[in-house]
């Protein structure tokens, strides 16, 4: 149940000289400016003509606003928005006139230098100008309650906050506050969004959606404050909110402040947004073009060096395993482990490795003896895809006809509770590894990583991967080989938050033709928390098959 005592400040400044007075008042956040006069007649004025108040701006005073008697044909001037300005001005110096401003929400521009004059003839028939200096000082009325921003467009907006605060207690003679509330206005009824009391967290209430709080109460002499912000806000998000703040004054008395403020929301029209999004594409291509391009390149181009290569084999005869020299001579790769590694000796450069006739397994080596020797003791474990992402993406391609594409990082992402911090391999924040970030994208909304195997496989192969899903909306985690004209259904899945570590997992693919393809699938959750990331990929023909 919540209190409704208004804590009120009032703060009242005035010049006078006698029959013209200028003053201010303020009242929580509003404001009001008064110039008023009586009793002109005793000081040798008979008429009054206007009544004008001006603004100290850019070097001299301008006018905002005017109020001229009845009969005098002078122009009413107003350049005032956001303020109700009365008025009443009488010919007659004997009675009162006066011009009023009044602002419902005053912001710190309102402060300033401000003159009101009075315009007027004496008893000899002559013009006559009285004038009077005001300035009025502006500070946030405590507690302070605002959403940035004030209007939200669908779309285009990324962040939306509301936040009430309270600074400076000592000058309102709070002892204590007890509790900051924050109320959504749903036609009529106060819907609870978050809460904070005493010394315990913010927590967040059921209408507050897919909101980040934040908050802190117990500081005399820090902002206490409570706050709610939502990325990517929606139409939903527009309206009234309310802020309660419940306090204990210096004599030990409850007190109770309330602020409101209204949001509105507009959404954009087709062709903005449209523009919006090719212009964004565009700068993320742009930004990521020299080394996108050239790693899918590079990639292409060792893809085809190793189909080549391994056309060359077959065309050999029975070769299962073979080295190229430079010298165009081509030995068994069994024969160079068990008897002719003297040929590695000065005389060869070593261009390729490979066998295509009982299985696909490409290397590439270096000019040198113990590379050959390494080999020859590993049995080629592993197709060439050993990949940690830290140098390049490693032939892994961004699919054509998803949704939204894969990103090689490092360090945590851009939405807080999700995605890691570090990679896995070496496990730290300059790491680099994929991930697929659910922020800015639809519920089902997916994201495919595929890897083209270059060459048949004639036995099954072994596929090892780390995996990182983090947060309170995850989506799944789908593995697929889709061999040409076909897609075979999901080997492997996992939905749901996993907790914020790096996981182990490995599956087993069957043989396969040239040109399959290896697809990790990321499908998006209801929410932005659910960034999913992958590192430290392996695909191998060792068996058997263990992370």
């Amino acid at each position: 149940m919540m209190m409704w005592l208004f804590f009120i400040i009032f703060i009242t400044c005035q010049t006078a000289d006698g029959q013209l007075v200028f003053q201010y008042s303020r009242h929580n956040q509003e404001l009001d400016i008064r110039c008023s006069v009586s009793g002109l007649h005793e000081q040798n004025i008979s008429q009054v003509i206007s009544l004008v108040i001006s603004k100290f701006i850019n070097g001299r005073y301008e006018v905002l606003t005017s109020a001229v008697s009845v009969g005098n044909d002078v122009p009413v001037v107003h350049r005032l928005d956001g303020a109700v300005v009365t008025s009443d001005v009488s010919w007659s110096a004997a009675l009162t006139s006066y011009i009023y401003i009044h602002w419902t929400t005053a912001g710190r521009d309102v402060a300033g230098d401000y003159q009101c004059s009075l315009n007027g003839m004496n008893n000899e028939n002559i013009p006559v100008t009285v004038s009077r200096l005001l300035t009025v000082a502006m500070r946030d009325a405590d507690p302070v309650f605002v959403a940035t921003p004030l209007e939200v467009d669908v779309g285009l907006t990324r962040n939306f906050t509301v936040r009430c605060s309270m600074s400076d207690l000592a000058s309102l003679k709070i002892s204590q506050i007890v509790s900051m509330d924050i109320y959504f206005i749903i036609e009529n009824l106060d819907q609870h969004l978050a809460t904070i009391k005493g010394i315990s967290p913010a927590q967040m209430k059921p209408g507050s959606g897919m909101a980040l709080v934040d908050g802190f109460l117990g500081g005399n002499n820090k902002q206490n404050f409570l706050e709610l912000s939502w990325e990517h806000p929606t139409l939903d998000r527009a309206g009234s909110y309310l802020c309660d703040v419940m306090a204990i004054n210096s004599s030990g008395a409850v007190i109770s402040f309330s602020r409101s403020i209204n949001v509105t929301a507009a959404e954009p029209a087709r062709e903005r947004l449209v523009e919006t999004i090719h212009n964004l594409e565009a700068a993320l291509d742009a930004s990521a073009a020299a080394n996108h391009n050239l790693e899918s390149v590079n990639a292409n181009i060792s893809r085809e060096l190793e189909r080549a290569r391994a056309m060359y084999s077959d065309l050999t005869g029975d070769l299962h395993q073979a080295i190229s020299f430079s010298n165009g001579s081509v030995a068994r790769l069994d024969e160079i482990c068990s008897v002719h590694q003297h040929l590695l000796l000065g005389s060869a450069e070593i261009v390729g490795a490979f066998q295509s006739t009982n299985s696909t397994k490409f290397l590439n080596f270096n000019n040198s003896v113990a590379t050959i020797q390494n080999a020859c003791a590993s049995n080629f474990d592993y197709l060439g895809v050993k990949c940690d992402f830290e140098a390049s993406s490693c032939g892994f391609d961004q699919y054509s006809n998803d949704r939204f594409n894969w990103i090689r990082k490092m360090g945590p992402g851009g939405v807080a509770n999700t995605g890691p911090s570090i990679d896995h391999t070496p496990g730290v924040s300059n790491g680099y590894y994929m991930v697929a970030r659910a922020s800015g994208q639809a519920p089902g909304d997916n994201a495919k990583l595929v890897y083209t195997m270059p060459v048949n496989s004639y036995r099954p192969t072994c596929v090892s991967f780390f995996y990182h899903m983090y947060g309170q909306t995850m989506g799944g985690l789908n593995v697929y080989i889709s061999y040409p004209g076909a897609q075979q259904g999901p080997i492997w899945h996992l939905q749901g938050n996993q907790g914020n570590s790096w996981y182990g997992a490995h599956v087993v693919i069957p043989p396969v033709p040239v040109n399959s393809t290896l697809i990790f699938e990321a499908v998006v959750g209801k929410g932005v928390y659910g960034d999913i990331a992958l590192d430290d990929i392996t695909i191998s023909e060792k068996q058997p098959c263990a992370n």
